[in-house]
């Protein structure tokens, strides 16, 4: 480039000389000739003998870096100081600068335009491009000072360090945050290009993952690009316009037939398979659809015009993120293997500096970026790039754990930096994804410390050759261990630590602020405390009893110095209610909720104690779930050491709190235990995704897949581990049974329970679980498992007829229970907004229902303009909830709709029930239902039918007949048979059409039929009372202390019946000759509608209740 630019110049002066020479007064430079002559020709050999030395400056520095880099295998490193030096420019330019001055010794374009031209020589224009090399050589000198300079600040690490910071916030940081954001925000935004506010795009999709099935789609946009094309951009308003354009046609398209009449299921959808930052080239195709309609040109046209490609650059050799990441990890590792302590901190440290720094340069103010770090944007990639960088951590914890019987400084380093990463600098706050992505590190570590324990174990073959049986670490390696792990456990407990500082310097004065600044405080604390336990559960599983004891005196401890920072007030009368979910409730919901479970005259609580509560209560959480966890690995045969159940002890035992060895505190007693398990079995349900519950399993799945073994990638397998707490429910009676008596009174629990949950709103839901739970630890202490009796045995023979106290004490829990719900529920006023909403109901199932009438077409219903007398009724259900009738937030609420398909199901029955009363006309024959002359005997009556004529033959016999009238070979094969369309509204009791008489199946005996007119049900007329309400409604109760009794609903109704006869037909019942016929089962009713028929009384096979 420099080449041609002075090659330009040198022509551009040539001209002007030739120009002023030709057609201007020629102005002549009065210098000497002999001093133009020596500027001219002693110039270019000293600029060259100095371009020529400061190249060979430049040489030999690039060669002595690459040579120091290689050494430290920093390729990286490499690239940042040829970028910072400025390297290639200076040696280019000076290459060029040597070139010209060679070339220019002999001035050949002057000479040879004087020799063409005979022009004078003046020396003017050689002067001036002399002048221009005297320039060029001072900034090249200029230049080669720069390089030296950068050079020699390189090879100190404080400089090397800032121009790799520099480097990363100039260079890296712009292009690869683009490239992921792009890479994340394109799907979302071409999914989203159908969605519309008038809600016309439903039924088409548009995306860019392959489509789904055997069906590629088609290519829609096909367009030819040159090799190395990459999409640089898109014009998303005019591909939101070709796609919205497409899919309003593609919505009101009419579905496609398959060549089986069957229509297909296949949802109009495009595709854009290509993304950016991908190599492309020859015929691409840049949109596939599937689907019957194709896009019109305009469409492809502004498709083709939205994708804007461009030539793939050259590659600079520029260094990603993760490489500069992998260079600093393996400088640690090299100082690891040479075994030099300082020069492994230096690194460490470095490291460190270099890992928060780019935590420090992925923060950004903007509102799309709110509690996130650019680093945690995936992009294309499984794994966010800061989940990437903390995984490379493992290779230093692997060789540091490997050092530790030579050195256990090493492990030492490593073990503080979880701490120094957590540190806050400069303003920069910590996102929690990235709190929890550091806090991995902690099992990771520890991890390693395991696989180096499984390494120095060794097995001993039992006696009897049943067997093998581990055997203890020897005694220098036992030595090794315990000198290694303490700075480990001790680091991961200073991150509490650290907290609990923070919350305390950082206090706000308001209470809403304060409850916000420990809101925030909370996900990481939560994520600290399943890590514990994970740490824990690891030390165990892997029987290292060094570092289970030291873990488990940490989650004993856990949470202590943070709560003892908190001395607000937070007393409440049943401080177990108080789980995290108040945390994702502003600070006046919360007052709200806890203020009613106050104690009278207490003040009400602030943050701070609530706070400390909530830890409390979910640290004690975490430890009883742990300590169940062990247990059911021993119970369960899935661990044969006794390491388990002595830590499960330990734990339930809370020896030494204070990390002192301590004397242990005795065991919480029956009614603590019981309440504490009822408080973590309890919490949230099975299918909630959020909540207290959902992460108390979701820490219990991540410390059973310790037990997990190796698993193929994308196999599928079915997982052998707990997925949920209940799978621990035997442990659960296990402890309850095991549990010391001494002051148990679980009914006084309950009193105080059912008090503190009387204002809450789904209080009765509580109560009725905690019941349920009762009641299902009582059935296993009544009928133990043998998983239960295992870990009773583990946990000890407990107190003399403790089993027992148990059994009495859950059975009067339970029937407790049941006196303070009964008690809640006829204490509270029946509340005529729920009769309202009942009677709302009733009217309408009884008045707008589209009930099936089995036999006849819907009738009209209507209010008043009755054309006979109005009969009254009454339809009664059978042990209804009193509570149901009240405001009481009930666990088990009747839902209305049931009560509506209830009174639609006894109006059906009231109306066969008049049907069955009128009036028949009786017909004779001699033969069956097949005979051709028994429908000979239908066509002479049924003219007398108004409307559409029905048969009403019994069950078995309907059957019996179908069969013959489709079989080719039977009698009635000449007759016409259809069947009535779904849309025909057709009864449930249709069977088929046998020459437009329809046949319905019933229970009205063998040999009898009945022919009607299935339009005879005209209408049903409902009387209103003088209030203009057509239903009323009552509760008897079935006495005076049950929670329960009849609901009657009194309506006044007219059934309207046309005049047409009824013709009852009585057939010779008699086995038909048809050889394949088989007498079919009768009809049972379903599970639904025989619950709707036990509600209002039916007993048996279709024994309606009377109505009163």
């Amino acid at each position: 480039m420099l080449l041609a630019v002075y090659l330009l110049i040198d022509l551009v002066a040539v001209a002007m000389e030739f120009l002023v020479a030709r057609h201007v007064v020629p102005v002549v430079i009065r210098i000497p000739g002999g001093e133009i002559s020596s500027i001219v020709t002693s110039v270019p050999g000293v600029a060259i003998t100095a371009q020529t030395g400061a190249l060979a400056v430049i040489t030999l520095s690039l060669a002595l870096v690459a040579l120091v880099s290689q050494r430290d295998d920093a390729t990286g490193d490499i690239q940042i100081y040829y970028h910072h030096s400025l390297a290639y420019e200076i040696a280019s330019s000076c290459l060029a600068l040597v070139i010209v001055l060679t070339v220019q010794a002999a001035w050949p374009l002057h000479v040879a335009a004087h020799a063409l031209w005979d022009l004078p020589e003046d020396g003017a224009t050689k002067f001036v491009l002399t002048i221009m090399h005297v320039v060029w050589l001072v900034l090249n000198v200029a230049a080669v000072g720069h390089f030296i300079v950068v050079t020699f600040n390189f090879v100190q690490r404080p400089s090397r360090e800032r121009m790799r910071q520099q480097y990363v916030v100039d260079t890296l940081l712009g292009p690869d945050v683009r490239r992921r954001l792009r890479a994340q925000l394109y799907p979302v935004t071409v999914a989203a290009m159908v969605g519309s506010p008038d809600a016309v795009h439903e039924r088409v999709t548009v995306g860019v993952v392959p489509f789904f099935g055997r069906d590629n789609g088609t290519d829609e946009v096909v367009t030819r690009l040159p090799a190395s094309t990459t999409l640089s951009d898109i014009w998303l308003p005019l591909l939101e316009w070709a796609i919205r354009s497409w899919s309003r046609r593609a919505n009101g398209a009419e579905p496609v037939s398959e060549p089986s009449g069957r229509l297909a299921a296949v949802v109009p959808a495009l595709r854009l398979p290509v993304g950016f930052d991908q190599s492309v080239g020859g015929e691409v195709s840049i949109c596939q659809r599937r689907g019957p309609v194709a896009m019109n040109r305009l469409e492809r046209l502004a498709v083709l015009v939205a994708f804007r490609f461009t030539m793939v650059r050259s590659a600079q050799n520029r260094p990603l993120l993760n490489q500069l990441f992998e260079e600093q990890i393996e400088r640690s590792l090299d100082r690891l293997r040479r075994r030099a302590s300082m020069g492994f901190e230096a690194e460490l440290e470095e490291l460190l500096r270099f890992h928060a720094f780019l935590l420090a340069a992925g923060t950004s103010d903007e509102a799309l970026f709110t509690g996130m770090n650019l680093a945690e944007l995936s992009g294309s990639s499984w794994h966010t790039p800061h989940a990437q960088w903390t995984s490379q951590y493992r290779r230093i914890f692997d060789g540091a754990v490997d050092l530790i019987d030579v050195d256990d400084r090493f492990l030492a380093s490593v073990a503080q930096v979880i701490p120094t990463l957590l540190i806050e600098r400069g303003g920069v706050t910590l996102t929690d994804g990235v709190v929890a992505d550091v806090l991995r590190l902690g099992p990771m570590l520890m991890h390693s410390v395991e696989d180096w324990v499984a390494r120095r174990t060794s097995y001993s073959s039992e006696a009897d050759g049943g067997g093998f049986v581990r055997m203890p670490l020897g005694g220098a390696d036992r030595r090794s261990l315990s000198r290694a792990l303490p700075p480990i456990v001790g680091a991961w407990e200073s991150v509490m630590e650290s907290w609990a500082g923070q919350l305390r310097r950082d206090r706000a004065t308001i209470p809403s602020a304060r409850w916000n600044e420990l809101r925030a405080a909370w996900p990481r604390m939560a994520e600290h405390l399943s890590r514990t336990a994970y740490c824990l559960a690891v030390s165990v599983w892997h029987d290292d009893e060094e570092g289970a004891g030291l873990f488990r005196a940490a989650l004993a401890n856990w949470g202590v110095r943070v709560r003892s920072t908190l001395p607000g007030f937070g007393d409440v009368r049943v401080s177990r209610l108080l789980t995290p979910e108040l945390l994702t409730m502003e600070w006046d919901t919360v007052i709200g909720v806890v203020e009613p479970m106050t104690f009278p005259g207490m003040p009400t609580p602030d943050p701070d104690g609530i706070f400390a509560r909530l830890l409390a209560g979910v640290h004690r959480d975490v430890v009883l779930m742990t300590a169940e966890l062990l247990l059911f690995w021993t119970s369960s045969g899935r661990n044969a050491s006794n390491l388990p159940p002595r830590i499960a002890r330990g734990l339930l035992d809370r020896e030494n709190l204070d990390g002192n060895g301590g004397a242990p505190t005795p065991r919480r007693h029956l009614a603590r235990n019981v309440f504490d398990l009822l408080r973590l079995h309890l919490g949230g349900d099975r299918g909630e995704r959020d909540g207290h519950g959902n992460w108390l399993d979701d820490v219990l799945r991540r410390m059973e897949m310790v037990t997990e073994g190796p698993m193929v990638p994308g196999r599928t397998y079915l997982p052998k581990t707990l997925v949920r707490r209940h799978d621990l429910f035997a442990i659960a009676a296990a402890l309850i049974a095991t549990s010391p008596t001494a002051g148990s009174g679980i009914t006084g629990g309950m009193e105080e329970l059912a008090s503190a949950v009387e204002p809450l709103p789904d209080g009765d839901r509580l109560l009725r679980d905690v019941a349920r739970r009762l009641q299902s630890w009582l059935d296993l202490l009544q009928q133990p498992s043998e998983i239960m009796e295992r870990a009773s045995v583990l946990l000890g023979s407990g107190p003399v007829g403790g089993l027992e106290i148990a059994v009495s004490q859950l059975t009067e829990g339970i029937r407790k229970l049941a006196e303070l719900r009964t008690r809640r529920v006829l204490a509270a006023p029946i509340s005529d907004r729920r009769l309202d909403a009942l009677r709302e109901t009733a009217e309408k199932a009884l008045t707008g229902g589209e009930g099936d009438f089995e036999l006849f077409r819907p009738p009209v219903r209507r209010i008043g303009n009755l054309s006979c007398a109005a009969e009254a009724r009454t339809y009664s259900i059978e042990k209804f909830e009193r509570g149901n009738l009240t405001e009481l937030e009930l666990a088990e609420r009747f839902r209305d709709e049931f009560i509506g398909q209830a009174l639609s199901t006894a109006l059906r029955k009231d109306v066969l029930r008049s049907f069955a009363m009128r009036q028949r006309i009786e017909r004779q024959t001699d033969v069956w239902l097949t005979d051709p002359a028994f429908w000979h005997l239908i066509e002479t009556v049924r003219a007398k039918l108004g409307g559409t004529a029905t048969l009403l033959v019994d069950h078995s016999d309907a059957g019996l007949l179908l069969r013959n009238a489709f079989m080719p070979t039977g009698t009635l094969a000449g007759h016409r048979q259809t069947f009535l369309d779904a849309s025909d509204e057709r009864p449930s009791a249709y069977r088929s059409t046998i020459d437009g008489v329809n046949v319905m199946g019933g229970r009205v005996g063998a040999g009898k039929a009945l022919l009607f007119s299935g339009d005879a049900l005209r209408g049903i007329a409902f009387e209103p009372d003088s209030d203009g309400r057509l239903v009323e409604i009552d509760f008897r109760p079935e006495g005076p202390t049950e929670p329960t009794g009849m609901l009657d609903f009194r309506i006044k109704l007219a059934i309207e019946w046309s005049n047409d006869p009824i013709f009852e037909l009585l057939y010779r019942h008699e086995a038909p000759s048809v050889e394949t016929t088989v007498e079919p089962a009768e009809a049972q009713p379903g599970f639904v509608s025989q619950w709707l028929l036990n509600l209002f009384g039916v007993r048996g096979k279709g024994k309606v209740r009377k109505a009163r």
